[in-house]
């Protein structure tokens, strides 16, 4: 049996190929081009040709075309069976929430969960209860912000050295847009439970803390709660 595992995100839009116990990276489309060209997103999953497809999506025009092409997909919400309680306004908690904190029970039954991407996420899970967490603009959205919102400070990329304190003010606003996601985390970690970070910038973040860093967890907490809902053996 093989699955298709779509992770839906405010960015761009991954999918791998899960078969027995391997698990390989099927496509990536960027979110805005899946939005406006959804069936070249279409096309991309008839050509996995695979018999079981789970979805976790932050992005609901992704996730009605995808039910309304493939009707029996698997979509990742807090109405399905999972393999955690939920200590919080389940309404409004998100998939890539979910699915990474169910990942995270791979690791541990109490854990501090980061999605570092367009925003940084930290979630806490302890003895496989989500505890809920802190949202905050993720690194490149603060950088972006800062140029758009302030008259003088430039665009900054970011580099894989940060300076602390900064000597230049593109030092100053690289170390603030890192410090501002780390701190958070370490504030969120008053247990000094195990750290698992994923996203787009979650190695940047593990580079300047040494904590874990796990790229495919959502498809791992996907694989999960699909296990649990009696949708996935291997």
């Amino acid at each position: 049996m093989k699955a298709l595992l779509i992770d839906a995100g405010n960015t761009a839009v991954k999918a791998v190929v899960c078969e027995g116990r391997a698990m390989s990276r099927a496509f990536c489309v960027p979110t805005r081009l899946a939005l406006s060209s959804p069936e070249e997103l279409i096309e991309k999953v008839k050509e996995q040709k695979c018999q079981v497809i789970g979805v976790s999506s932050v992005v609901e025009k992704v996730t009605r075309v995808l039910k309304d092409q493939f009707p029996k997909t698997f979509v990742v919400s807090a109405k399905v069976k999972l393999p955690l309680k939920l200590n919080y306004d389940a309404k409004a908690l998100g998939a890539d929430r979910i699915a990474n904190a169910c990942g995270a029970l791979e690791f541990g039954d109490s854990v501090v969960v980061v999605s570092a991407g367009t925003a940084t996420v930290v979630d806490v899970v302890k003895e496989k209860v989500f505890e809920g967490g802190v949202i905050l603009p993720g690194i490149g959205t603060m950088l972006k912000c800062l140029h758009r919102e302030t008259s003088a400070l430039p665009l900054v990329e970011f580099e894989g050295s940060v300076s602390v304190p900064g000597r230049t003010t593109a030092e100053c606003v690289r170390a603030g847009a890192l410090l501002a996601s780390i701190c958070t985390i370490k504030e969120m970690n008053r247990l000094s439970l195990p750290v698992l970070v994923t996203g787009g910038w979650g190695r940047v973040i593990s580079q300047h803390t040494g904590y874990r860093y796990v790229p495919e967890l959502t498809f791992i907490g996907m694989l999960k709660i699909m296990k649990e809902n009696g949708l996935w053996t291997t």
